[in-house]
């Protein structure tokens, strides 16, 4: 396995189609989707169908990630960086199976994605969204200097845009 980001506990690799179990069980659990907004997956081959079809590291050279705890080696999400052509901007994000949650692996994650677009991908600016209702979510990325930019509406979901650019992050 061939890590494109480390930090003291996580390891962060590109997303295979054998992951397709784990990304099932992420993206099926109810407390994990409860703030996305997206509907949860069906089957594994739905998994199987989304990461055969993943092609943001051959366009862009980046995408989410496989977050892999290095003292276990267990999956425990997807986390990353992710630019979305048609609002020309990088997105951070992530989801962890429950298991994971509370114990500051979301925070070192998000720092370390933060880090490695403005140091190795030297993007100018880093955007991330959550729900209102998210505030782990929240809480890190105010943590982390990233400023409350824009609020609006997704259906019934309010959703908080943060934002943090090169400048402020050096």
């Amino acid at each position: 396995m061939k890590a494109i980001l480390e930090t003291e506990r996580l390891l962060f690799r590109e997303l295979e189609v054998a992951d397709a179990p784990y990304v099932f069980a992420l993206n099926s659990d109810p407390l994990v989707m409860r703030y996305t907004g997206s509907y949860p997956m069906a089957s594994i081959d739905e998994a199987v169908a989304f990461l055969s079809t993943y092609e943001d590291y051959k366009n862009f050279g980046y995408g989410r990630w496989a977050c892999i705890l290095k003292e276990t080696g267990a999956f425990m999400g997807v986390f990353g960086l992710r630019y979305f052509k048609e609002d020309d901007v990088v997105n951070i994000g992530g989801l962890f199976l429950p298991a994971y949650w509370n114990q500051g692996y979301a925070k070192e994650a998000t720092k370390a994605c933060i880090d490695y677009g403005f140091t190795v991908l030297k993007v100018d600016e880093i955007s991330g969204k959550c729900s209102a209702e998210n505030i782990a979510s929240k809480k890190i990325m105010e943590s982390l200097a990233m400023a409350l930019t824009k609020e609006y509406f997704s259906g019934t979901v309010k959703v908080l845009c943060y934002t943090i650019k090169r400048s402020v992050y050096e």
